[in-house]
């Protein structure tokens, strides 16, 4: 056989182990490997003959014992590994894997097993639940024994890929595990887990008192719900991390092992005495810095979340522990750098008990010059960093003595705190420097901030760094206390501001507990924005205001809105709205085939001509439905002008009436009827262009009298109306030359010949009369123009640069200049 013991990165490869009390024995050891090995419990040599191990004792294969440190260290790997002769009907007890009952510390749950074979008859596994327990030593075995659980990565040891765990129902998913019963021998009674992932927390705290040994130590609870629903709560014992080391060390922790299957959230508290305890400080890393490098990728993740809640402490008050040493013991004092591991008995932190030397009281503490190897050696205390407030301002002070201080001497020492925790690097924090000039007692004393980045620590270690090392050191008299007023109370009433908006305050401990806001908003916006008020609490809100054509309030879209198409009746039947997406939307009433037209006054579509013996002016006229508009006879007076019947009203007629309506009625003007489809004297575009569609024509007068004579915006040549008239005017200048008048034009142009520029051009300045020459002045057009471009041309012209200059009766006048503005200058 062969034994690894408090060793790493080990391996045996190729052994052939038979007939041992143990095959290999993996004695606190990490990152260890048995690979491609023959491991035989009782060969048939060896059966039924009494050599000293079976049958008296049981047949180990290999036995593990995980004491797991972090870095890139791991559990141990078994793989290639053939076992035989482990049947416990032959030798009782006998198992080709088992766990050493020294198991003290966390099992890692990292240990990985490959490649496995076993004879028919031997026992794969077997975990037994030891009660050793040695309260004097500071650790318990029992916890560590039921949190044991085996990876085994290709399904040879357990039948199926997954882990196989200790018989603890408090540790295993109900969901997914099987209890294997005593009846089982290859597995007996021990849960399989498929596909289940495991996964190791430590939580360290300080212990109680430097008298930890033979003390009750705190227990931790540790509670979560696996994947059945099934929510399960157990308690953890801690373990000493420096058992063996000496007492004083800053690094000196209890240590709480908590192993379970990932995923899940996981929450812990402290208790002592069945009541929460909250310690100087809590660390909860990994049980490997940096996570987990598993052996297989089948199996990774972490938990959920896993927190450690903490009763709540008051802030006020004295903030250090035995600061005066008057407990006569050195409980809550750390001695920073002095560890001897020669000399386990030494305190290096001595507690003097001479009330004539102290600062005050009977007591103060000595670090000697001998035990100091560093200008940092020397006392720390801890800060409850539970009880430090961010953005309050604290006092430091203490006593300090440098006896064998030279006289006339000075020693410039640091005030500094140590901000650290699990997985977070340290920093320090220099807090002041001071000078000490006298052997005699020294006080010491600043204040600082806690932070925001001081609070993202999990610890906080006060001390005194730069005093030489050749100097003993005497402290005494250490405190730490909010600066200004902290809120102490003894009941509820004491902490109450006034204001219920903020919560109900609470007193614990001494000390006031903010409460939690009240939440007013009901998350509705129908019933208004709820307020709170300081005395009455939470107010309702004013709810939206939501009528007319939105009558509705919709709490998804949070609007009002119309919900049917009668929320949004306008009244009227030519331009009725609907409800669409919650708004209304204006639509105009379809009306078409023989009701093309619709009418207001009688809510419905007509047609052109209803014959109902009423004349519907403008819908029907004279023209139109001669039945209704001719037979009826108008009745002058009644403020309707009513242009038709056997005598239409008109201005001469009923001047009264038809004023009315917007008509320009004169005394001397003709009488007309609008609509009757004749343009009558009288009539213009303007006041009926019902009838005056196209007076513009034909007109030379109207066409160049510089008055918009059909309404329309545009005078004469600019107006689209003239257009056909000013061609007509072109083509009879064409055919009959006037005599007696000559013209001459020069032209630079773009786009257009020079005599139909300046034939156009010179039409419009002689209507306009600006040459003076009564007439039509002339022009030949270009052999071969085709008519019709002369037409186009004046279109053209408002859009194309002309400049021509024309020669009439000896004057030259600069006509036009356009630079393609339009207007048709």
């Amino acid at each position: 056989g062969i034994r690894f013991h408090v060793s790493d990165h080990c391996r045996a490869v190729e052994l052939l182990s038979a007939d041992n009390r143990r095959g290999v024995d993996d004695d606190r050891n990490t990152d260890i490997e048995v690979l491609d090995s023959t491991i035989i419990g009782v060969s048939a040599a060896f059966e039924g003959k009494d050599h000293g191990n079976c049958p008296g004792k049981p047949a180990l294969g290999i036995e593990l014992h995980a004491q797991t440190s972090d870095g890139d260290k791991r559990g141990t790997v078994i793989s290639n590994v053939a076992f035989s002769g482990f049947d416990p009907q032959v030798c009782p007890g006998s198992s080709a894997l088992t766990i050493d009952d020294e198991q003290q510390r966390i099992w890692d749950p990292r240990h990985v097993t490959s490649g496995l074979s076993f004879d028919a008859t031997s026992r794969r596994a077997y975990f037994p639940t030891f009660t050793y327990e040695d309260i004097s030593m500071g650790y318990s075995i029992t916890d560590a024994n039921k949190q044991v659980a085996i990876f085994d990565s290709d399904g040879t040891l357990m039948g199926t890929p997954g882990y196989l765990v200790s018989n603890n129902a408090d540790i295993i998913d109900s969901a997914t595990c099987t209890l294997h019963s005593y009846s089982d021998q290859l597995l007996n009674n021990l849960y399989t887990c498929p596909g289940a992932c495991y996964r190791a927390r430590t939580v360290a705290i300080p212990p109680l008192s430097t008298a930890w040994l033979g003390m009750a130590q705190p227990q931790l609870e540790v509670s979560w719900v696996d994947g059945a629903g099934v929510a399960k709560t157990f308690l953890l014992n801690g373990t000493a991390s420096s058992m063996n080391d000496n007492r004083n060390q800053d690094s000196r922790r209890q240590d709480y092992y908590v192993v379970l299957p990932s995923g899940f959230d996981v929450t812990a508290r402290f208790v002592l005495g069945g009541q929460t305890y909250t310690p100087l400080f809590v660390e909860s890393p990994l049980a490997v810095s940096g996570g987990y490098a598993d052996p297989d990728p089948t199996c990774s993740g972490e938990f959920s979340s896993f927190s450690v809640e903490l009763g709540a402490r008051s802030p006020c008050g004295e903030l250090l522990s035995n600061g005066g040493v008057e407990s006569g013991t050195d409980d809550f004092w750390w001695a920073r750098g002095m560890y001897d591991p020669a000399c386990e008995s030494c305190t290096q932190l001595s507690v003097v008990d001479d009330a004539s030397s102290a600062a005050s009281g009977s007591f103060y503490l000595e670090a000697k010059a001998s035990d100091r190897t560093s200008e940092w050696h020397g006392a720390s205390q801890y800060v409850p960093v539970d009880r430090m407030r961010v953005g309050e301002m604290y006092k430091w002070s203490m006593q300090l003595r440098l006896p064998t201080l030279a006289a006339s001497s000075t020693e410039t020492v640091e005030l500094r705190v140590k901000l650290g925790g699990a997985e977070i690097s340290s920093e320090y924090d220099r807090l002041v420097k001071l000078d000490v000039s006298s052997s005699g007692w020294t006080l010491l004393e600043h204040e600082f901030a806690w932070t925001e980045r001081m609070a993202g620590f999990q610890t906080a270690l006060l001390y005194v760094h730069s005093i030489s090392t050749g100097l003993d050191v005497h402290y005494d008299d250490w405190s730490l206390q909010m600066v200004g007023e902290c809120l102490d109370c003894g009941a509820d009433a004491d902490c109450d501001d006034g204001n219920v908006c903020d919560g109900l305050e609470t007193c614990s401990l001494g000390y006031c507990h903010s409460g939690n806001e009240l939440t007013c908003n009901d998350g509705l916006w129908c019933n208004g924005e709820e307020t709170c008020d300081a005395v009455g609490g939470c107010q309702a809100g004013q709810a939206p205001t939501c009528s007319g054509s939105t009558p509705v309030c919709n709490e998804a879209t949070e609007s009002c809105e119309c919900t049917t198409d009668a929320h949004c009746d306008t009244g009227l039947f030519c331009s009725p709205a609907v409800c669409e997406s919650g708004q209304c939307l204006g639509i105009a009433h379809a009306c078409s085939g023989d009701f093309p037209l619709c009418k207001e006054e009688v809510d419905a579509c007509v047609s052109e001509c209803l014959v109902d013996g009423v004349c519907d002016f403008p819908y029907e006229t004279a023209a139109s439905c001669p039945d209704d508009c001719t037979t009826v006879q108008p009745v002058c007076g009644n403020g309707v002008c009513e242009p038709w019947g056997y005598e239409p009203e008109t201005c001469k007629t009923c001047a009264s009436d038809c004023n009315a309506v917007g008509i320009e009625c004169a005394e001397d003007q003709p009488s007309f009827i609008c609509g009757n489809g004749e343009a009558e004297e009288g009539e213009t575009r303007c006041n009926c262009p019902a009838d005056v569609a196209s007076v513009l024509e034909n007109d030379a007068a109207l066409c160049s009298d510089g008055v918009d004579n059909d309404c329309d915006g545009v005078a004469d040549h600019a107006d689209p109306n003239c257009a056909p008239f000013f061609a007509a005017q072109m083509r009879e200048a064409e055919r009959r030359p006037a005599p007696g008048v000559e013209a001459t034009a020069s032209s630079s142009s773009s786009g257009l010949d020079d005599p139909t520029s300046a034939a156009l051009l010179a039409l419009s300045l002689a209507l306009a009369g600006v040459v003076g020459v009564v007439g039509v002045v002339m022009f030949r057009r270009a052999r071969g123009r085709r008519r019709e471009e002369e037409a186009e041309a004046w279109h053209k012209l408002g859009v194309i640069s002309h400049e021509l200059t024309f020669d009439v009766g000896g004057a030259s006048v600069c006509a036009a200049k356009d630079s393609g503005g339009g207007g048709g200058r």
